[in-house]
């Protein structure tokens, strides 16, 4: 059985409290990182860009009003053309376009590494990187089981939970 790190570097966080109370709180651009291990030297390089970045807005914000998936295909599909991995500037941009199509109400883009605030009821998207780690023993690597989406980038958006007052985050 083979053990498998997986890793997934998530930025531009949206934060908003939609009509009805839904709290968001979610990465929208999420890119695989594969880490490379020289067994000689012991060195661990991180290397970004072998896959392409996800913009995971459909599966964040589904059935919540004031988003229109189709607004959003283009940028979806830029962003599987390799456009928007991690921190570069292109992502910066997609997301600074996704605020101005991503929902049916005012948008504020912040370029700052500084946290987010709770949720409230104007929408901001800020850089705030962050890494999620997933452990596997598996004897099935992710890049050979067909999967479109990283494993860790499933559980990133399946971490939104709903409970009264229906809270994503």
């Amino acid at each position: 059985m083979d053990d498998e790190w997986e890793l997934v570097l998530a930025t531009r966080l949206l934060t908003w409290m939609a009509p009805g109370g839904t709290r968001v709180r979610n990465h929208l651009l999420v890119t695989r990182a594969h880490l490379h291990v020289d067994a000689d030297t012991e060195r661990v390089d991180v290397v970004l860009g072998e896959t392409s970045p996800m913009l995971q807005d459909r599966e964040i914000l589904a059935n919540l009003p004031l988003f229109t998936p189709q607004r959003t295909d283009r940028l979806r599909q830029r962003a599987r053309e390799g456009e928007g991995v991690a921190l570069q500037g292109s992502a910066a941009e997609l997301l600074q376009t996704w605020c101005d199509r991503g929902l049916d109400t005012p948008i504020t883009y912040l370029p700052k590494w500084t946290p987010a605030d709770k949720a409230g009821k104007l929408a901001e998207v800020r850089l705030a990187p962050n890494r999620v780690e997933e452990y596997r023993g598996t004897s099935h690597s992710s890049r050979s089981s067909g999967r479109s989406r990283p494993h860790g980038a499933k559980r990133l958006a399946a971490d939104r939970t709903r409970t009264k007052g229906n809270q994503h985050s």
